[in-house]
């Protein structure tokens, strides 16, 4: 595997193997306060570039299934969390409450539903998925609640799992199995330093889970 180093950090690169050995790094911390403070906020940012990066190219290239759209499996993970989550039996989920999750607009947000919706129809007349269910929220006339359908809970399984396999097989040709843990670990501990409230336990069930 080749390993890839930025070049602000390849004069720390004593071994000139393309990667920061435990002795480097403990070298490089033994640097004078002003400067550790410099490189450290340098790491930081090219850190959350790579984190967005990241984001942004899986959305382009792993597709999560035939026959859905990465923003309407996104929409569906959402609403099966929060199913998941729902400790007073409430399965709905308001639609500006899924906008702000998805970083979507309200237009875009409910354009998105429509096709999803079990009773909405396209500009064709022809009936759309039935993934999602949308009720007035009594509380509030103007706002729409959201929940799954049966059909709608068996789609995101079976879209997680082809979903799953598919990004597995692509980060794989780069990373270990180790590397995957280890990232996985340090993004988990990232959001959480951030966010609190970040949720370390995501539904991640798919029709053929094999894990108790």
């Amino acid at each position: 595997m080749k390993f890839i180093l930025p070049d602000f950090l390849k004069p720390y690169d004593l071994n000139f193997n393309d990667i920061l050995e435990a002795d480097e790094v403990a070298r490089i911390q033994t640097l004078p306060p002003a400067k550790l403070e410099k490189l450290t906020q340098d790491i930081t940012y090219l850190l959350l570039r790579e984190i967005t990066a990241a984001n942004k190219n899986a959305r382009n290239s792993l597709v999560p299934s035939d026959g859905i759209t990465f923003d309407e499996f996104r929409t569906l993970a959402f609403l099966a969390q929060a199913e998941k989550q729902s400790k007073d039996g409430n399965r709905t989920v308001s639609q500006k409450d899924i906008a702000a999750e998805l970083h979507l607009s309200t237009s875009t947000i409910t354009n998105l539903l429509d096709k999803m919706d079990v009773v909405a129809r396209g500009s064709s007349g022809s009936k759309n998925r039935g993934w999602i269910t949308r009720i007035e929220n009594p509380n509030n006339r103007k706002e729409k609640l959201v929940s799954l359908t049966e059909e709608g809970r068996a789609r995101i399984r079976s879209a997680r799992s082809d979903y799953k396999r598919e990004a597995s097989k692509g980060l794989l040709k780069t990373l270990t199995f180790e590397d995957l843990v280890a990232l996985l670990v340090h993004l988990l501990r990232f959001n959480i330093a951030l966010d609190p409230r970040h949720d370390l336990n995501p539904d991640i069930s798919d029709s053929d889970d094999p894990h108790p």
